[in-house]
């Protein structure tokens, strides 16, 4: 031990002498060149650097050589270079421990231009559209969902005929190219997580979506589950759509046979945040009214809207609903259908339609 107790210096080891080094800058050598030529300038750079990288001694030469002709260097016809990277690796410190490499990267060869910059016309942009602006494409199959609620827990408010509208849009459904999810007799929580999941999945490989709600409804356009608790159309179902990015641009179909309440019935309603771009929407009553169902039958706007959508599915089918209203009233059914549209493009069902 030495004087005042204090321990005696220990001699650095190799490891100790990295430490230090890699606490000081990198040492590096730079050198550079200029000549002119037959009109080229010619500039060479030549950088060595040393450093510690995982305990090995790293040496790395580049050089890097420029030929430039032409006078104007915003109209310069060509740049020609080379690059060549040689790195001395050393594993430890002895310099007769170290081997070279090289690496060539590709000739870097850019064609300058002059500054216009040409942007697309509207008529180059198409969104969810082929072959022209006029309707959306449909050459991808459409996905639907299906939310049908039939049963209650206060088994007083069951929806008996029901099942025959679920039958009609099975029926329908396997004439086209539609993949389909239907949920049956779900809670308020469990329509919106099944709505969270449309939010995030991905849609890119369907062209369009399809939800199809069967239920009781209030006022405001809130719609029971089996709990007896309700879920708002705009805010639980409409925004989850909207907001999904793999839809833009492509068309997002609602069909809702569910009453919209009395003159007595009232609830909150609460606003939406996304765009609601591309939207339809089908709705089996005007607001305020109640919706007429056959216990053996089904609800007529069910029955009636899926026949009439396979007879003109080769026009659009924003006509549907002039059609709903004219079989409506020819058959005395006390029941105005309403539709609203944000579609920017006709929509043709029957492109979907299995060959």
């Amino acid at each position: 031990m030495g004087a005042c107790g204090s321990k005696p210096k220990k001699k650095k080891s190799i490891s100790d002498s990295l430490s230090e080094e890699r606490l000081k800058h990198d040492a590096f050598a730079r050198r550079e060149s200029n000549s002119t030529a037959n009109g080229f300038q010619k500039t060479s750079t030549t950088v060595v650097r040393t450093s510690v990288q995982n305990n090995r001694l790293v040496s790395t030469r580049t050089t890097q050589s420029v030929s430039i002709s032409g006078s104007d260097p915003l109209m310069r016809p060509s740049i020609s270079g080379k690059f060549v990277q040689q790195e001395a690796i050393s594993t430890g410190f002895s310099p007769g421990h170290v081997s070279l490499q090289t690496k060539s990267r590709p000739p870097y060869n850019p064609v300058y231009k002059s500054l216009a910059i040409s942007s697309p016309t509207p008529s180059a942009i198409h969104y969810g559209t082929k072959g022209g602006a006029d309707k959306y494409d449909l050459g991808k199959k459409a996905y639907a969902v299906v939310l049908h609620q039939h049963k209650f827990k206060n088994a007083g408010q069951n929806r008996e005929g029901s099942e025959k509208d679920m039958d009609k849009i099975n029926s329908f459904f396997e004439n086209y190219r539609i993949d389909k999810k239907i949920h049956v007799n779900k809670t308020a929580a469990d329509v919106r997580y099944v709505m969270d999941n449309i939010a995030r999945q991905n849609f890119s490989n369907y062209s369009c979506l399809i939800i199809i709600i069967m239920s009781h409804g209030l006022m405001n356009d809130q719609i029971a589950a089996f709990d007896g608790e309700t879920y708002g159309f705009e805010e639980d179902i409409v925004e989850k759509c909207t907001s999904n990015r793999t839809l833009d641009g492509k068309p997002k179909l609602f069909i809702v046979q569910a009453c919209r309440g009395d003159s007595t019935m009232t609830t909150d309603s609460k606003k939406t945040q996304s765009k609601k771009s591309d939207v339809l929407t089908f709705q089996s009553t005007y607001k305020g009214f109640v919706a007429l169902r056959d216990t053996q039958k089904g609800t007529f706007f069910i029955q009636n809207f899926f026949d009439l959508l396979d007879e003109h599915r080769g026009k659009d089918i924003s006509l549907i609903n002039k059609h709903l209203n004219r079989v409506f009233s020819q058959k005395g059914i006390t029941q105005n259908p309403t539709m609203t549209s944000t579609l920017a493009r006709d929509l043709i069902f029957g492109d979907l339609r299995i060959p």
